[in-house]
């Protein structure tokens, strides 16, 4: 028997087996360990959407485009490092420039709408908060531009971010060295004149219209400048540009640019074509002195003209516009013309549209001259008008040459026109005081109206001064409605009178007025109203509803202090309110605005408010649109306030903000215990935007 053998008899079995399992993987334990100290140890499961390989930096420079593939890989992307696309060129082709198109003429009110003004906001009894929150700051700064203008295809911005001429796209004065393009943002990448541009990968939001509004984060620009200088430019639908500002300095990141007046001058002629082919030989050409001065600029007419309007046909039939400018010392009329835009003309008259920005504000005197063959076939007298809208019509028959230097008035053309440009609506109306006796005919803004044009019809008032009692006359009225409402007709229609008083208004669809005019007084048989600036003032409100059923309980309050006088006026908020814009709910949850004005010794703000019109909020946000015939210019001090059951939920500290456009946003949370001091600075939600 051998010694294992012996050892192990008398050993149970499974004993044996257990220790040779302990040594087999004693020894396997011996084995792993050697091959850990040749091996790496292995790598944690990343992150989802870390980078699984390191990325090695290239020693040449690398193009936009491999930039962004590159980037796609890491997690996260930086917000600061825009990215770039082609080159985008937009194509621009000079196209006709259509005439005015007229509005069929809606039924008119049988009566007009009423409204009671409600009861005086009643104060609570219960203890007003002692302390007042402040507005949140923007979470990033963002440009913000607004630009007024008289309608378009296409929007531009054009934006000198570096305040240097030299550099950039060269237009208005600036050197450009960005471009909002509608709702894109693209970055100069020529020679100064070149159109070369790059588009931007950045969010900008956009609206069009003739409020056309433009927001977008500060980081979309590289070299962000809080005071950049911009032009702003409108262009139809092939990129013709119809209206270019002059450089306007932003302030800080804000700026609300309005468009100014636009002359429209229409030459009414007798035919004029000839049978020869010379495209330039048959003009008309509408010379004028923007000076008062005879004796500078073009000889012409017996006037020293500035400017020179002139349209002519090619031999294909197309007609042309062009303009001419005359320095001081042309007296022989050398300039060359600045081609405008094709045209079509509509029964020989011929309308071209002329922003004040050139031209300059009126007075200006006219003359109007037909060239057949680049001869004379007819010169108009002199007229010295001081409106906005200049219509002449030829005599028919023509021919016959006025006498250069005749200034004598001629018998005028008997028709009205009425121009109203206006920030839009559903309705139209001008009220007319022919006798220009307010003690007689409707009342309205100061005026007796003997005569209502609304739309493309005429009534003839037959009240006693306060019923809307009306008889619609037969006469032929030719009305355009829109942003530029235009009426046109005979004055017989209403008694031929020399001279009388007109106020304007709009409405929207169910006859509420959304603006009436001061009296203003017709000049020379043509008259041109414009419409003052509208505030904008929004409150961004936590929803403020609460249990109880009082229609007038909860409301959205602000106080406008417009004399910035804390003395006078409605005394809350610490300011003095002239004018307080008020919102509620009524049971069935429709919303409704209302106006309060205090004389400068109600103190207790007791006056009583003035229905404005139902409201549909939207996220919480309530916007009031103010004529700037009430509130006046600004600047001035607006104090928001948030009631709840009659007691004051919310109070804002006083702000001054000397722009049209305010909005506040209100603190989310509980309100502060102390009465914050508020730091200047360009995010501030008070800033206008």
């Amino acid at each position: 028997m051998s010694g294992l053998t012996r050892l192990t008899k008398g050993v149970n079995r499974p004993i044996l087996l257990i220790v040779a399992a302990i040594i087999v993987a004693a020894i396997l334990a011996g084995i792993l360990r050697e091959c850990q100290t040749q091996a790496p140890s292995p790598s944690p499961t990343p992150p989802l959407g870390a980078p699984t390989q390191k990325l090695t930096p290239v020693s040449t420079p690398v193009s936009p485009t491999q930039v962004k593939e590159q980037a796609i890989s890491l997690s996260p992307i930086p917000t600061n490092f825009p990215t770039f696309t082609a080159t985008w060129t937009p194509t621009r082709v000079p196209s006709p420039t259509h005439a005015p198109t007229y509005t069929s003429t809606p039924t008119p009110r049988a009566k007009a709408r009423k409204h009671t003004p409600l009861p005086p906001l009643p104060m609570s009894t219960a203890s007003l908060p002692t302390t007042i929150s402040s507005s949140s700051p923007t979470p990033e700064p963002a440009y913000t531009f607004r630009f007024f203008n008289l309608g378009a295809e296409h929007w531009l911005v054009y934006l000198d971010i570096d305040n240097t001429r030299e550099t950039g796209y060269q237009i208005g004065g600036i050197g450009a060295d960005y471009l909002l393009q509608d709702a894109l943002l693209l970055r100069y990448a020529g020679d100064g004149e070149s159109w070369q541009w790059k588009q931007l990968s950045c969010t900008v939001e956009f609206s069009a219209g003739e409020m056309a509004v433009w927001r977008f984060p500060t980081r979309c620009v590289a070299e962000s400048s809080h005071a950049p200088t911009l032009v702003f430019q409108r262009q139809d639908a092939d990129w013709t540009a119809l209206f270019t500002s002059p450089p306007i300095g932003a302030r800080d990141y804000a700026l609300t640019y309005r468009e100014p007046p636009l002359f429209s001058i229409t030459f009414d002629s007798y035919p004029f074509f000839a049978s020869h082919i010379d495209p330039w030989s048959d003009r008309l050409d509408v010379y004028i002195d923007t000076d008062q001065d005879m004796a500078t600029g073009c000889a012409r007419g017996g006037l020293g003209a500035e400017f020179r309007l002139s349209f002519y046909h090619d031999p294909e039939g197309q007609g042309h516009m062009e303009l001419y400018r005359y320095p001081k010392d042309d007296r022989g009329c050398q300039s060359g013309g600045q081609w405008l835009r094709s045209y079509t003309p509509q029964d020989n008259a011929i309308t071209w549209q002329i922003s004040s920005a050139i031209l300059g504000a009126p007075p200006h005197t006219y003359y109007f001259e037909r060239l057949n063959n680049w001869n004379k076939a007819h010169g108009s007298p002199l007229f010295a008008l001081a409106t906005y809208d200049v219509r002449y019509w030829e005599p028919v028959g023509g021919g016959a040459p006025a006498t250069q230097g005749n200034l004598s008035t001629p018998t005028p053309v008997p028709n009205y026109v009425f121009t109203f440009y206006n920030l839009g609506g559903e309705h139209w109306l001008a009220y007319l005081d022919t006798d220009n006796n307010a003690n007689t005919g409707y009342s309205i803004a100061g005026i007796g109206a003997e005569y209502l044009l609304q739309d493309g019809l005429l009534f003839r008032y037959t009240g006693d001064g306060t019923m809307w009692d009306w008889s619609e006359q037969t006469c032929s009225i030719s009305f355009q409605g829109g942003t530029r409402a235009i009426w046109r007709f005979p004055i017989t229609c209403v008694g031929s009178p020399n001279d009388h008083r007109v106020v304007f208004q709009r409405l929207d669809a169910n006859w509420t007025p959304l603006f009436t005019g001061e009296p203003v007084d017709t000049q020379n048989y043509t008259l041109a109203y414009r419409e003052p600036p509208v505030y904008t003032i929004s409150y961004r409100s936590r929803p403020f509803f609460s249990s109880t059923r009082d229609p007038w309980a909860d409301r959205l309050d602000v106080y406008v202090d417009a004399d910035q006088d804390s003395t006078t006026g409605c005394a809350r908020g610490t300011i003095g309110a002239e004018v307080r814009l008020s919102y509620y709910e009524d049971p069935q949850g429709q919303g409704h605005m209302e106006i309060y004005r205090y004389a400068a010794d109600d103190r207790a703000c007791q006056a009583q408010g003035q229905w404005m019109g139902a409201y549909t909020p939207t996220q919480s946000t309530v916007t009031w649109e103010i004529s700037s015939l009430i509130l006046s210019e600004p600047p001035n001090t607006y104090y928001f306030e948030r009631l709840d059951n009659w007691a004051r939920a919310f109070g804002s500290f006083p702000l001054e903000d000397p722009d049209y456009t305010v909005i506040f946003t209100e603190t989310l949370g509980v309100l502060p215990t102390h009465t914050p001091t508020p730091t200047p600075r360009p995010q501030d939600t008070a800033t206008p935007t």
